[in-house]
């Protein structure tokens, strides 16, 4: 028996089948959806390309499956935020999808900016979440909001729906949107109205873990029930089997996503956001506190597209040639920097450059750059598990594993996301019996780094890549409270001149 997940990520679609008795992937099909940038900044999808990609990846995949092969259930994990209006009557997506990684909502959350929003989202207020994106589309295009049949959907809904007719979406995914109360896992009517978002678009909420999503109703999987859905890196997190509290993970895609497990209750850390990790129908949610970095593999990819270096792998060899990055620093923030600055107005920068450089040390300060970012976000843990197309650089998880100072540990399998949602899938099945049974049937371990960094060269590292980040931050704007700081400070000089001249006429009048 086999199960089964649809992965459908910010480059390319996947469906992964995996025997369920020993967690091997037995047939996998990928493919690439166009990217679309129609100014500096956007970033848009056509969801009918990755419906297109969907139903390629499925079909090939199921054509490599031995006969006498039965698939007992599927999940869904989605790249989270992106955001698209659909038709509930045919599926057929009304808009592009804007992606979770375009900055064109800047201005938006600037004016929507709320200390309550976030106390009851556990978000801040920012162009990547769904809100904004959303805003930006019933401004731009009126009838969006007010077409009875449009429907608003992440990439889960839209494809669930397109499955088996359901229209739901799972806790992980509702609560990025900016309009689910973190605590209750509903959509709120405070923040509805906040955003003038109508309720009749939204979906049902389940379960991430046997809600009621139904059944797929044509095609090769007609008749298997999807069991799971999950935003893709709460899908990588129960892939990684971080059930227990504490437990943490990094996920090196498109960008970098770390997830602490906090256990049943939320809780709140500046510069982090409070999400769920995971809901299993008919026990209480599992939270997680979250570091999301936009640009990790986008680097990389970069490199590779816009300055032609070479392909990933000549990349990747290339950084290998040279010891060190000749103090070059690259801060790859192309869309803005998200934890824990969530500064939309940063841009991407490289500082030291001397003649002496070469694309050998811009491709080890790329490298470099994931785990400088990975080291600034706000906690500290024992153990870090990895995964993700990037974890297979072994250059870059030892410099993680020296920076951060704790060992970094490599599963044998790397499709994590893909695995979380089948494996949900089957634990709502009935295929395991519990997360422990889960865990010792499906991980297995491949490689762990420690750490051999010595205490003053981290120091002096993490300070070069602070002075770099510096620098960066703001460039398409002042600082928030640049103003406001003006302000208090030229009250505050007043008082102090009026103070001092009070001074000194009672000292020469003494």
């Amino acid at each position: 028996m086999l199960v089964g997940a649809l992965d459908q990520g910010t480059s390319s679609t996947r469906f992964i089948l995996f025997d369920e008795s020993s967690g091997d992937i037995v047939a996998k099909v990928q493919k690439e959806h166009t990217q679309y940038h129609p100014e500096p900044g956007w970033v848009e999808h056509d969801a009918e390309e990755i419906w297109g990609a969907c139903e390629h990846c499925i079909s090939g995949a199921l054509a490599m499956v031995p006969d006498g092969a039965k698939i007992r259930a599927i999940g869904i994990t989605n790249q989270r935020e992106t955001t698209l209006v659909f038709d509930k009557r045919t599926g057929q997506a009304a808009c592009r999808a804007v992606s979770w990684n375009c900055t064109r909502t800047v201005g938006i959350a600037a004016a929507y900016r709320s200390e309550r929003s976030k106390r009851l989202t556990g978000l801040p207020v920012a162009s990547y979440f769904s809100a904004t994106k959303l805003r930006w589309l019933f401004d731009k295009s009126p009838e969006l909001r007010e077409d009875e049949n449009l429907v608003f959907g992440t990439m889960d809904t839209f494809l669930l729906f397109r499955l088996t007719g359901v229209f739901a979406t799972d806790a992980t995914n509702a609560s990025r949107t900016l309009l689910c109360n973190v605590r209750t896992l509903e959509w709120d009517d405070e923040l509805l109205k906040y955003w003038d978002v109508p309720r009749r678009m939204l979906a049902r909420i389940e379960p991430s873990i046997g809600g009621d999503f139904g059944t797929v109703t044509s095609g090769p999987l007609a008749g298997v029930p999807v069991l799971c859905v999950l935003g893709d890196q709460s899908a990588a997190s129960v892939g990684q089997c971080c059930f227990e509290k504490g437990s943490v993970k990094a996920t090196f895609g498109t960008g970098a996503f770390v997830m602490l497990n906090t256990g049943p209750n939320p809780e709140f850390s500046g510069g982090l956001l409070t999400t769920p990790l995971f809901w299993r129908k008919g026990e209480a949610p599992v939270y997680a506190l979250e570091g999301a970095i936009a640009v990790a593999g986008t680097a990389i990819q970069w490199l590779r597209d816009n300055l032609e270096l070479g392909s990933t792998a000549e990349i990747a060899a290339m950084a290998e040639t040279v010891p060190d990055s000749a103090g070059v620093v690259f801060v790859p923030s192309f869309n803005g920097l998200f934890a824990p600055h969530w500064d939309s107005t940063a841009r991407g920068a490289i500082f030291g450059l001397t003649s002496y450089a070469t694309k050998a040390h811009l491709a080890l300060a790329t490298l470099e750059a994931v785990a400088f970012q990975l080291d600034e976000l706000p906690f500290r843990v024992k153990l870090l598990k990895v995964d993700g197309g990037m974890s297979q650089n072994d250059q870059m998880l030892q410099f993680c594993a020296d920076l951060l100072g704790v060992p970094t540990l490599r599963p044998a399998n790397l499709e994590t996301t893909a695995a979380g949602a089948a494996f949900g899938a089957g634990l709502a099945a009935g295929v395991f019996e519990d997360l422990d049974d889960l865990q010792a049937k499906t991980w297995r371990p491949d490689r762990t780094f420690e750490p051999r960094l010595d205490d003053e060269t981290r120091r002096r590292s993490r300070a070069k890549w602070a002075k770099a980040v510096a620098r960066a931050k703001y460039w398409e704007g002042p600082p928030p409270h640049n103003l406001l700081f003006l302000k208090i400070a030229s009250v505050a000089a007043c008082f102090g001149f009026v103070a001092g001249v009070l001074w000194a006429r009672r000292r020469l009048f003494l």
